[in-house]
């Protein structure tokens, strides 16, 4: 990491800070206290820049924490490990809608569970989906939360006793651990399209660790890499590598016009 590019990063974050207070009344938002380092702000500076690139007319943002359980957690008493918390990966981290359609965006939230003897769980940067989506919390009253899509079903969290865990159904996955505790288990119910969303977005600069992209690369129809570094040639045509030229200018426009096109495409 270069010297200037921590206040470089400090100074665009700053600017769009001015933007959302100017055109929406809001501040921006982090889930950590003072971030300090350059990578987790660089992930920022994508993250609202694409945002920003709908040229929103609303905006609706909520990064109380930063990710999720990379397990099906024990459904213990602890409040990390409450359906609640659990179901927290469900509800979309910014909301923005611009005339008749409505873009969400989760960051840092896990898209699929590790279990035992499968495949490693899955944590995007960015994941945005278009369209009207509905976050219900029924943690409190039957200890399960949902995504719906346009009235449908399409992810759900939970708690559920040894005898009353969802039944796998006609377009629907469930995901149960091995473990329980007390005789209850968490669980994750899910339609195929929940873990192949349109586009994946990935960040990697200033010494963070690159994610599976292959891997996103077969769930996402398109995964675009925000970098200001080298990286290797996109082995899946699907995979699209977005090259900030300048890294000690780190331009909020420059980023804008070069996402734009992929959340059109949506």
């Amino acid at each position: 990491m270069g010297i200037p590019i921590f206040p470089i990063l400090r100074e665009r974050l700053t600017e769009i800070d001015n933007e959302l207070r100017e055109r929406f009344g809001l501040t921006l938002q982090t889930a950590e206290f003072n971030p300090k380092k350059a990578s987790i702000l660089f992930e920022y500076f994508v993250l609202y820049n694409v945002v920003l690139s709908v040229d929103p007319d609303e905006l609706r943002i909520d990064l109380r924490r930063r990710s999720g359980p990379p397990y099906l957690p024990l459904p213990g008493v602890k409040y990390w490990k409450t359906a609640g918390r659990f179901g927290d990966i469900l509800e979309p981290s910014i909301v923005a809608r611009r005339e008749k359609d409505t873009y969400n965006f989760w960051f840092d939230r896990p898209l699929l569970y590790f279990v035992k003897g499968e495949e490693a769980s899955a944590r995007p940067d960015i994941v945005v989906r278009k369209g009207q989506f509905e976050f219900r919390d029924l943690a409190f009253s039957q200890e399960k939360v949902q995504l719906l899509r346009e009235g449908e079903l399409i992810a759900e969290t939970g708690i559920a006793s040894l005898s009353s865990i969802p039944k796998e159904e006609s377009g629907y996955t469930v995901l149960v651990p091995s473990y329980d505790w007390e005789q209850k288990v968490s669980y994750f119910k899910f339609r195929d399209e929940f873990i192949h969303p349109p586009l994946i977005i990935e960040c990697k600069s200033y010494g963070a660790v690159l994610g599976n992209i292959d891997r996103y690369a077969s769930h996402a129809e398109t995964v675009v890499v925000v970098t200001p570094e080298k990286l290797y040639e996109p082995k899946k045509p699907n995979i699209h590598v977005l090259k900030i030229q300048n890294k000690r200018q780190l331009s909020n426009q420059e980023l804008r016009q070069k996402v734009t096109s992929f959340l059109l495409a949506l």
